[in-house]
C-alpha cells in the first residue's frame, strides 16, 4: 500500500522542496532496490489542476485523498500569506497528520498558532539533505 503525502510549501520555496523531495525519495528506496516503504508526493497542485477547475476544490481533493500533510516553511511572511493557511486548514478539517518542516533562522515563537501545536522538524534550508531522514522516519511512524 502506498502512503501518499501532500506537500504544503510556498511557490518561493519549490525548488528547495524539489531537492528535499529528491532525497526523501532517495530514502524511501534503499540500494537493494527494495521499498523501506511506499510514499506517493503531491508535490505541486497547480500542475494537476486542469483549466478552468477550482483550486481551491481540487486542493482539497489531493489533501482529501492523502495520509499526511508535510507542511515546509522558510519564512512567516510565506507561511501566512500563501495558500498554505488553506492547506493546513484543509488538512485539518479532514484529520490528516500536519509534520511542519520549519527553518531554523526563524523562532518557532513566529510560526503560525495552528502549526505549533503539531510536530515540528527545524532545518537549515541550505542543507535539506540532512532534515529529509527525520522527516522520512516521523512519516513512517506518524
Amino acid at each position: 500500500m502506498t502512503t501518499k503525502v501532500f506537500i504544503s510549501y510556498a511557490h518561493k520555496d519549490a525548488a528547495l522542496v524539489n531537492k528535499f523531495e529528491r532525497e526523501l525519495v532517495k530514502i524511501f528506496s534503499d540500494e537493494s532496490g527494495r521499498k523501506m516503504q511506499q510514499f506517493g508526493l503531491w508535490f505541486d497542485p497547480g500542475k494537476g489542476v486542469p483549466a478552468g477547475q477550482n483550486w481551491r476544490d481540487s486542493i482539497k481533493a489531493q489533501i482529501k485523498d492523502s495520509d499526511k500533510v508535510l507542511v515546509v516553511i522558510t519564512d512567516t511572511y510565506a507561511a501566512a500569506n500563501s495558500w498554505m493557511g488553506y492547506e493546513v486548514g484543509a488538512a485539518e478539517a479532514l484529520n490528516k497528520p500536519i509534520l511542519t518542516l520549519a527553518s531554523d533562522r526563524i523562532p518557532i515563537s513566529d510560526l503560525p498558532e495552528d502549526l505549533i501545536s503539531g510536530q515540528i522538524v527545524q532545518f537549515d534550508p541550505d542543507a535539506p539533505e540532512r532534515a529529509a531522514r527525520e522527516v522520512a522516519e516521523r512519516l513512517a511512524a506518524a
